[in-house]
């Protein structure tokens, strides 16, 4: 199975009709859910390699900018971009830093960009 198209309706902070344990990731430019059996997720600019388009149009953005994977029976992310992620209580994700778990419910995950942008990727275990 591969991951479904989310229809956004809204921001993720709401909350999420799921099968529990999936995965929902959203940006203004669309989003999808997954299941742990669906194989990790790829968020990035490039919008034709990645599962989730973030910040198409800036190039400070990498082309592949992260992973969301299921193991050890939780969804985590990982940083494969240049520049770092910044995850809630300012904890920021390094290129080269250990993945993160992620918690059931919401959690931001924001990728500065050129000047003063910034990013916003919602999930929602």
């Amino acid at each position: 199975m591969s991951p479904q198209v989310l229809t956004r309706k809204g921001s993720l902070a709401r909350g999420v009709v799921s099968l529990p344990g999936s995965l929902s990731a959203s940006t203004t430019l669309g989003g999808v859910t997954a299941l742990p059996t669906d194989g990790p997720l790829r968020f990035g600019r490039n919008r034709l390699s990645v599962d989730v388009c973030v910040g198409e149009d800036d190039l400070r953005v990498s082309r592949q900018h992260g992973v969301l994977a299921f193991e050890m029976g939780q969804w985590w992310v990982r940083n494969t971009g240049k520049t770092p992620i910044r995850l809630p209580n300012a904890l920021m994700l390094h290129q080269d830093g250990e993945p993160v778990p992620l918690q059931v419910g919401y959690t931001p995950l924001f990728l500065r960009g050129s000047a003063t942008r910034e990013h916003l990727l919602e999930l929602y275990v």
